[in-house]
């Protein structure tokens, strides 16, 4: 099947068969669920990369902590585990959580 459309629901594209077109596109509740489903994958993809970055960022906290080498050197673990990048939980907030969801 090859996806040639292209939908947005909140900013997230998602493609759809020309089939699809053909004989979806035309029932608005087909297209309401479709999208619904798109919206709530993307809404659950976005969770599971977000705990796995918080996973990541207390794994270097952690590692930061047990550290026992220069003070300097752990203080720059430290720093950069803070300032590690949640850019998936930022989305989800930018997305999700902004219109009331969780």
């Amino acid at each position: 099947m090859e996806t040639k459309h292209r939908g947005v629901v909140k900013d997230i594209p998602y493609y759809v068969s020309d089939k699809f077109m053909r004989t979806t596109i035309r029932d608005p509740y087909k297209v309401a669920q479709v999208e619904r489903l798109v919206e709530k994958s993307y809404d659950q993809f976005l969770q599971n990369e977000c705990r796995a970055q918080r996973k990541h960022q207390r794994q270097l906290q952690q590692r930061a902590a047990a550290f026992r080498g220069d003070p300097r050197k752990r203080a720059s673990m430290l720093k950069d585990a803070e300032g590690y990048e949640l850019s998936r939980c930022e989305e989800h907030k930018d997305l999700f959580q902004s219109k009331g969801r969780r």
